[in-house]
């Protein structure tokens, strides 16, 4: 039985779906991480004991914990989620074949911010046997250090029992619309701009938002709906786990995304699976996946006058929106399932193991 050790944030739900599919394809699956493990999965998890403010130095004093996790499991390949951080902390182990994962902000955000994130993801990335990314943009920001042969293109994509499963949305003619806003409540999902829009267009379109997110900036946020007397209109809500927030987006008409930076997101996936409309910043990550009045509505990123049109464009479309499912449930179809796109890197996995 192969053994495969996975290095990646132990809260994420992304990270138990990836473990989850090896375990079930027949892999041995450990996980190592820095951050307390919430997820459900896996049995096998190594822990980092170091916690400190400084986020690098927990990663350079973590190392030692991993060179333990190594000795003990005995991999036969490391996987390492995010490349700034556990890819680079891989680097240091190059007799064990190597395949990074990136994210999206790990090689579009962090490498700009100073030359040590560059030498990290450069470390990384040129000691590693290949690369996976999820879209066009971070293929080329991966090209800046190494070769283009050994990046590959896979979405996490869409389980194929939940797109066989999915009901399509039905939209009223009349009365609210439901937008969901699931990106998240940091600064590179822009929430401020969601807020902006949501006080220009009160009395224009009847709708409400939700909008998801935890941590520091929760109140924050919050602070910001009150201060602009938008609690009518905008509800914030904590994250639900994976296949709950799958399940509830029928009860929403729009998914709604002001992200700033962002590869391929699997929320807008699921939302294009059930029927939603969507709605999202004109960046590279989207474009790849909205086309503006044709499967969705596109705006200005980081200009509220461009998100509020946006809805008013949407609202003023909804006698399209079932072609527009139609539309976005055949890409996904053609693209964007799971099981066939895990499939390419279980091949290049076992490839490297049996090399």
């Amino acid at each position: 039985m192969a053994r495969l050790l996975i290095l990646g944030d132990a809260r994420s739900v992304h990270i138990e779906r990836w473990g989850r599919y090896f375990a079930e394809e027949g892999f041995e699956v450990a996980l190592f991480s820095l951050e307390p493990k919430t997820i459900v999965w896996p049995r096998r998890f190594y822990a980092s004991r170091h916690r400190t403010p400084v986020s690098a130095l927990n990663y350079l004093m973590a190392r030692k914990d991993l060179s333990k996790a190594i000795e003990d499991f005995r991999p036969d390949l490391i996987n390492a989620h995010y490349v700034v951080s556990y890819g680079w902390m891989a680097s240091y182990y190059t007799l064990l074949p190597t395949v990074l994962t990136a994210w999206g902000s790990d090689l579009l955000v962090l490498p700009q911010k100073s030359i040590i994130h560059r030498r990290r993801v450069s470390r990384a990335l040129k000691r590693a046997a290949f690369c996976t990314v999820d879209n066009q943009n971070l293929h080329r920001a991966a090209q800046k250090y190494m070769p283009a042969e050994k990046i590959i293109r896979i979405l996490m994509g869409i389980d194929r029992d939940f797109f066989e499963s999915a009901q399509e949305v039905q939209l009223p003619t009349e009365g609210p619309i439901r937008l969901i806003a699931p990106r998240g409540l940091q600064k590179v999902y822009d929430p401020s701009t969601i807020i902006d829009a949501a006080a220009m267009l009160r009395g224009r379109i009847d709708f409400k938002i939700d909008m998801l997110g935890e941590g520091p900036e929760v109140e924050a946020v919050g602070n910001e709906i009150r201060g602009r007397s938008l609690t009518d209109l905008i509800t914030l809500q904590p994250f639900l786990p994976h296949e709950e927030f799958a399940l509830s987006l029928k009860n929403y008409h729009i998914y709604l995304s002001a992200s700033l930076s962002d590869s391929t997101s699997v929320a807008l996936l699921e939302a294009m699976t059930v029927g939603l409309f969507p709605i999202v910043s004109d960046i590279e990550g989207n474009r790849e996946w909205i086309e503006d009045g044709i499967n969705g509505v596109t705006f200005e990123p980081g200009s509220a006058s461009s998100l509020a049109e946006a809805m008013i464009r949407a609202e003023k479309m909804r006698s399209r929106f079932g072609r527009v499912a139609e539309i976005n449930r055949a890409r996904i179809e053609r693209d964007a399932i799971w099981q066939d796109n895990m499939q390419r890197v279980k091949n290049i996995f076992q490839e490297l193991i049996h090399e």
